[in-house]
């Protein structure tokens, strides 16, 4: 947990540094479940707390909820349709958030 989180500070600061106006929206796809998926979301939730923690007013975390369709597409990946269902939903997010 913990080198994940450090990790992914560690990226956000990345993508902060050369995108410095960019709302951030942290999430995980619908390929984890269970125990996998709540540990992601934890983690991720975390890492983000601790970029906003050091003024880093425009990263969120959001707990998608778009479910991977049956049947998936190669190797679990979500299919086009998944696909395009995470597109809409993440454009709602990112709508709501920025005021579009």
């Amino acid at each position: 947990d913990e080198k994940f989180q450090t990790t992914y500070v560690s990226f956000l600061e990345h993508i902060r540094l050369k995108y410095p106006a960019a709302f951030i929206l942290c999430t995980v796809g619908p390929m984890l479940s269970g125990t996998d998926l709540t540990t992601a979301r934890s983690n991720i939730a975390a890492a983000v707390r601790t970029r906003q923690a050091a003024g880093d007013t425009k990263v969120e975390a959001y707990e998608m909820t778009t479910p991977n369709a049956s049947p998936p597409g190669c190797d679990y990946h979500p299919n086009v349709a998944t696909q395009a269902a995470i597109a809409s939903e993440l454009e709602q997010q990112l709508k709501a958030k920025l005021g579009w």
